[in-house]
């Protein structure tokens, strides 16, 4: 996913503030600039899978009758969870 490992060093490498005026002034060059960025982007993405499969088939075992009951209650179409939750769990 491209979700970030960690969310601080994101803003501080891509924000505006002191790190990127530091990170202007000791790296001039704006394609190496660039190229730093990438990678630091690249090696701080989490990977597709953030929870082991067999947790995920555990959970949605526990709170698929949740689900189901809050379905009945509400009458919203949560199929969309379901499906979710059975890629996660590899199902």
């Amino acid at each position: 996913s491209g979700l970030p490992r960690s969310h601080r060093l994101a803003a501080t490498a891509f924000g505006h503030g002191r790190a990127r005026h530091l990170a202007h002034r000791l790296v001039p060059v704006r394609r190496l600039r660039r190229l730093i960025g990438q990678t630091i982007l690249r090696l701080n993405k989490r990977s597709g899978d953030v929870i082991p499969p067999r947790a995920a088939a555990m959970l949605a075992e526990h709170y698929r009758p949740d689900a189901e009951r809050l379905r009945e209650l509400i009458g919203l179409d949560v199929s969309a969870w379901f499906e979710a939750w059975d890629r996660a769990s590899g199902a």
